[in-house]
């Protein structure tokens, strides 16, 4: 069994004023067997993470690779997606024309700089960028918000108690400050005498 110590963190806003019999992030992530992956706190962790969860596919090698393949999905998506698509699951000011061309230039920018740290807004490129679902937990929090790769589909959080972590799904932890983990999947191992 893999022994990652689960850290609260407290910073103001973390802690949702839900009803005591909510389910908090760390208690979801203990019931469905999900542990944190350890990696490097170098300002590339959220890159770290996509390693970590498809290096296995062939998908990438390191995380420079992880940003390359983010950057180049924002510059697409900036190239063939309208504004108002993009305004579902992004921040930039609506009622400013040049707005939206600068969030995405900025957001396309960071991915490219070693060091620099991937922001929720970089969360719904990276499901695009790898075909997927990622689901993101934060420390004390009762919801989690899920990122897949459709573009017409928008991003609100979502409540624990009614959340079902299903196969397929990838998931980031982070922990309400400046961290991203990836999530993997705790099996049991069999014992000797079950696996006759």
């Amino acid at each position: 069994r893999v022994n990652v110590p689960m850290q609260e963190v407290t910073c103001l806003g973390a802690r949702s004023p839900d009803v005591a019999s909510s389910v908090n992030s760390e208690q979801f992530l203990h019931e469905n067997n999900l542990f944190r992956v350890n990696v490097p706190t170098d300002g590339n962790c959220a890159y770290h993470a996509l390693v970590v969860l498809f290096q296995q596919k062939g998908l990438v090698d390191d995380y420079k690779d992880a940003r390359l393949l983010v950057a180049e999905s924002i510059f697409k998506l900036h190239q063939d997606v309208s504004s108002e698509e993009v305004s579902k699951w992004i921040t930039f000011n609506s009622d400013d024309p040049q707005a939206y061309s600068r969030r995405m230039f900025e957001l396309y920018k960071r991915c490219l700089q070693d060091e620099e740290w991937a922001s929720t807004d970089h969360f719904k490129f990276m499901s695009i960028a790898f075909d997927c679902t990622i689901v993101l937990f934060t420390a004390g929090h009762t919801r989690v918000q899920v990122f897949d790769s459709d573009i017409t589909s928008s991003t609100q959080p979502v409540d624990l108690s009614e959340f079902v972590w299903q196969e397929g799904y990838y998931g980031m932890y982070f922990n309400g400050v400046n961290h991203f983990e990836p999530l993997q999947k705790w099996l049991p191992r069999r014992s000797k005498r079950q696996c006759r």
